[in-house]
């Protein structure tokens, strides 16, 4: 709960669809559609029967039914999960029709992530079930891939030109087909500069593996990581999501490119979701934070998921969160110059207890609606102003590992504990009043205003320098006064 109630503003991050990730449900992006009570095809029963050499089931799964299989989705609060295929050889996988079928029966609950069977009828099936497809899954130790081969570039073409993602599979659950992933691993960079619109999902890696990718995220944006539990063994989920995160620089690096899946009826989501949270519990404030909001949310801004259905309310959607007014125009005659002396007023919404608002988009909107109007300005100035106690603007590079430090700082200041102040003494208006921590800080941060030089048609700032403004003791409506006073002929 700490994290929604201190949540960024992500749309200074990410675009507007994720400001607030808490309108939406999490995303289970690894599960297996295995349920007893529907229809299993051929293929599939194959699979389920192939003993190991200690005569286990080689491809273990609970027998729970839609039902057993809707309360522990509803236990989790997952919003939507994603059924994969599999591949084991031709005999033994889980179809793509049986992903499809599955996806169907649950009634809009979960997408498929199928695996193309790269023999010339793939992408017609892709276009026929194109609005359940989430992505497509290659099984590099199992499938027969030819990376050079006419069938495998048709599928990423296709993937290419509609931003379909691909996740690369490397559980090994028998003796492996194909070379290592380490060997794999340089083929399938290799292709990020053909295909150039295709995000690559690394999963079933072991921590050898989980460690090579993550120092390639480093360099490579569109690589992400799958994080699941079927390589943790001897370890907990909790055990083995601690060893992810002690990786120097991983969380920081990472954060917004990681997917977790459960692989539910194999295993159990609700001791996944355990062990992610146990796991966060002794890391610093920001990164706990980051890792509950958007580690089981990731999957909403990679995988083709139905958006608009996934919304749990769309009360913050109808909030028109910027608005722009203008309250004041006067226009002096000067000897040979006009004066212009224009107020703006800026109504922004926040949605946590301390957010950090980006408003250079604001004060750019508004800058260029009268830039379209006053086509000759020479100078002048523009002030911004802030009339709330708990609210400071300030002048800072935006870059967004600095925004979300700034911000998470901020938030943890807010926190603190006002009980010995004496501004917890009852109001004047008759109610308690325990902001203390909101006052104090927006009175030792930044202004109450700022000024920004106006040359020419620009607002002469830095490069980097970006405005923001510091809204505590929130959700809350706030106005700003955009004052521009310049000269023109």
């Amino acid at each position: 709960m700490i994290e929604k109630l201190y949540c960024p503003d992500f749309s200074a991050v990410f675009d507007a669809t994720f400001a607030n990730p808490f309108v939406f449900a999490p995303v289970d992006s690894l599960q297996w559609p295995l349920l007893v009570d529907l229809p299993m095809d051929a293929e599939t029963k194959e699979l389920l029967a192939v003993k190991d050499e200690r005569h286990h089931e080689l491809f273990y799964h609970r027998k729970i039914t839609s039902a057993q299989w809707e309360i522990e989705r509803t236990c989790v609060c997952t919003g939507h999960v994603l059924f994969q295929a599999f591949y084991l050889d031709e005999v033994c996988k889980i179809t793509n029709k049986q992903v499809i079928a599955t996806c169907n029966a649950v009634n809009g609950l979960a997408s498929a992530i199928i695996c193309p069977e790269l023999k010339g009828k793939d992408i017609s099936f892709m276009t026929t079930s194109a609005s359940l497809i989430a992505g497509i899954v290659m099984y590099p130790l199992f499938q027969q891939l030819d990376i050079e081969g006419q069938a495998f570039q048709v599928i990423m073409a296709h993937c290419d030109k509609n931003r379909i993602p691909v996740k690369w599979d490397f559980y090994e659950y028998s003796v492996a087909k194909a070379p290592s992933f380490h060997e794999w691993l340089p083929k399938i960079l290799g292709l990020l500069a053909k295909y150039k619109d295709v995000i690559f999902i690394f999963s079933g890696l072991e921590m050898s593996g989980i460690e090579a990718i993550a120092e390639k995220m480093k360099y490579y944006p569109r690589v992400w990581l799958e994080i699941d539990p079927r390589v943790a063994g001897g370890v907990t989920p909790a055990g083995l999501f601690s060893r992810i995160f002690a990786l120097p620089g991983f969380v920081q690096n990472c954060w917004d490119r990681v997917v977790i899946g459960s692989a539910t009826p194999t295993l159990e989501a609700s001791q996944v979701v355990r062990g992610l949270w146990d796991a966060t519990e002794p890391l610093s404030f920001q990164l706990k934070c980051l890792i509950r909001t958007w580690f089981t949310r990731n999957a909403l801004r990679v995988f083709r998921l139905p958006l608009d259905k996934l919304v749990k309310s769309d009360a913050f959607s109808k909030i028109n969160r910027a608005v722009l007014e203008t309250k004041n125009r006067t226009i002096v005659e000067l000897k040979d110059h006009k004066q212009a002396i224009i107020d703006v007023e800026a109504t922004l919404q926040s949605f946590s207890i301390t957010q950090l608002l980006w408003i250079q988009p604001v004060i750019e909107a508004a800058w260029t609606s009268l830039k379209k109007e006053f086509t000759s300005i020479e100078t002048g100035e523009l002030l911004v102003r802030t009339y709330h106690t708990t609210t400071s603007l300030i002048m800072n590079e935006h870059e967004r590992g600095n925004y979300l430090q700034m911000h998470y700082d901020f938030a943890q200041k807010t926190r603190d504990d006002p009980s010995d102040k004496l501004h917890t003494v009852a109001a004047e208006e008759n109610r308690a009043d325990f902001n203390y921590p909101d006052h104090i800080l927006a009175s030792s941060v930044g202004g109450r205003s700022l000024t920004i030089p106006i040359v020419g048609t620009k607002l002469d700032i830095g490069g980097r320098e970006n405005a923001y403004v510091l809204v505590t003791f929130g959700p809350r409506g706030i106005k700003l006064k955009l004052r521009f006073t310049f000269y023109f002929k």
